[in-house]
C-alpha cells in the first residue's frame, strides 16, 4: 500500500550539516556546542535531527523536560540538560537515564542527592543563575554562594556546568547582554573563592553565538555555547546581522490541490463568509488547517506557492483545509504541489503575518504533518 501524506514537512539533512559546520567554524574547536532540540526540535523531529547533529559534531543536547531527555536518550549517549524546572517525582527516571538536571534552589539539590543516594546513582547538575531574564536561576549574591558551596559537597549530586540565558541579545544593542555577561562573572569569581570549582561555563544561544562572541571567547574557564533557533537555519530576530551569518532553511512544509470550483462574484467562502469573491474566481482547497499547526491568524492574510505562483487565502483557515484563490495561475490541477512554507514563502513572512514569531509556528505543527527526510546540493 503506498502511502499518502496530506501534509509533509521537508526536513533537509544537507542544510542542517551545514548550519551545524557554519556553527562550530565560528566558534572553533575548543568550544562545546550543546544543540538544543527540546519541543521535538523546534518541530522538527528529534528522530530527524539527532543523527546528523551527533555526526556533525555535537557535544551535548538540551530538552525541556525529563520526558523529552528520555526520547534524546534513546538516539544518543552524549550528555542531556533539562534546561528548565524538574519535579522530583521525576529525579529517579533522569538518573536511571544519566540526565543533567538544571538547579536553582537548594531544597532542590538536597531532595536529588537523598533520591541519588537511594538509588545508588551520580545526579549530574548545571547550576542556573539569574543574571537579567527574571525567570529562574540563583540570584548572584552571597547567599546563593553559600547554598552552591553545600551543594557541591552533597552526596550523589555532581555539579557539571553553571550557565545563565540572555534576554536580548538578539538585538542590535547588546548593553543588556554585556551587563548579563558581567554579573555571571562576578558571580562565578564569588564562587570560586568559596572553593567551588567551575567545571563548565554556558552562556551563549544563538544570538550570542552570531553576534556576542565574548561570551564564549577567552573565557577563564571551559566554555560552551548552546546552539537553538539557529541550528533549523533560523535568524533569532529581525535585528540579526543576515549578512555575517549564512544559515539554510531545514524544514519546508508541503500540501497539495485536492479540489478546484469556480465560483460567481457575491459568493461568500467558508466559515462566516468573512471572504465574499469580489469576481469570477477559481478556488483551490488545501488539506492543511490549524489542525495540523498552521495558524487560523493567517486567515485571509497567508499565502502559498502553487506552479511558482503566490495564491492568497480566500476566507478563514480550517481546522484540517484552507482555500486559496488561483485564479490567475494557469493550468493548476488536482494534486498539484503546493508549498505551504519554506524558502518561499519565508517563515519569517508567515510570523509577521499572523502576528507571532517563526519559533511559534515551527514549535506547533502537528505530529500528523510527517517529517520526510531529504538532501540537496545547495547546502
Amino acid at each position: 500500500m503506498q502511502h499518502y501524506d496530506r501534509v509533509s514537512a521537508e526536513i533537509n539533512q544537507s542544510a542542517l550539516a551545514a548550519n551545524i559546520r557554519n556553527i562550530r567554524s565560528k566558534i572553533g574547536d575548543k568550544t562545546r556546542l550543546m544543540a538544543v532540540v527540546k519541543s521535538n526540535a523546534y518541530g522538527h523531529g528529534i528522530e530527524h535531527v539527532i543523527p546528523c547533529l551527533c555526526r556533525e559534531g555535537a557535544d551535548a543536547f538540551a530538552v525541556a523536560s525529563v520526558g523529552e531527555g528520555i526520547l534524546v536518550r534513546a538516539l544518543t549517549d552524549k550528555p542531556i540538560l533539562v534546561l528548565g524546572y524538574t519535579d522530583p517525582l521525576e529525579y529517579a527516571d533522569a538518573l536511571k537515564n544519566r540526565i543533567d538536571l538544571t538547579i536553582f534552589g537548594l531544597e532542590q539539590a538536597l531532595i536529588l542527592s537523598d533520591i541519588a543516594q537511594k538509588e545508588q546513582l551520580e545526579a549530574g547538575v548545571h547550576i542556573k543563575v539569574e543574571t537579567g531574564m527574571e525567570r529562574i536561576g540563583f540570584e548572584p549574591n552571597l547567599v546563593s554562594c553559600e547554598m552552591i558551596r553545600q551543594i557541591s559537597h552533597l552526596p550523589g549530586v555532581s555539579i557539571h556546568g553553571f550557565f545563565t540565558h540572555f534576554a536580548r541579545s538578539d538585538e542590535k544593542d547588546k548593553s543588556h547582554a554585556k551587563a548579563q555577561m558581567d554579573r555571571m562573572m562576578n558571580f562565578l569569581a564569588m564562587v570560586e573563592k568559596r572553593g567551588v570549582p567551575i567545571p563548565l561555563v554556558h552562556m551563549a544561544n544563538s544570538a550570542a553565538i552570531m553576534e556576542f562572541e565574548e561570551s564564549y571567547e577567552s573565557l577563564p574557564y571551559p566554555v560552551m555555547v548552546r546552539a537553538g533557533i539557529m541550528l533549523y537555519g533560523l535568524y533569532p530576530s529581525g535585528e540579526m546581522d543576515r549578512s555575517a551569518f549564512e544559515l539554510h532553511p531545514v524544514m519546508t512544509v508541503k500540501s497539495h490541490v485536492v479540489h478546484l470550483k469556480w465560483v460567481e462574484e457575491g459568493t461568500p467562502v467558508g466559515y462566516g463568509g468573512t471572504f465574499v469573491a469580489p469576481k469570477k474566481m477559481k478556488i483551490a482547497t488545501i488539506p492543511i488547517g490549524y489542525g495540523d499547526g498552521y495558524p487560523r491568524h493567517l486567515s485571509g492574510k497567508g499565502e502559498v506557492v502553487i506552479r511558482g505562483q503566490r495564491a492568497p487565502i480566500t476566507g478563514r483557515v480550517c481546522m484540517d483545509q484552507l482555500m486559496v484563490d488561483v485564479t490567475d495561475i494557469e493550468g493548476v490541477r488536482i494534486r498539484d504541489e503546493v508549498t505551504v512554507f519554506g524558502e518561499d514563502p519565508s517563515l519569517d513572512e508567515l510570523a509577521e503575518k499572523a502576528g507571532t514569531i517563526h519559533y511559534e509556528i515551527i514549535c506547533q505543527l502537528t505530529d500528523r504533518v510527517r517529517r520526510i527526510d531529504t538532501y540537496s546540493e545547495e547546502a
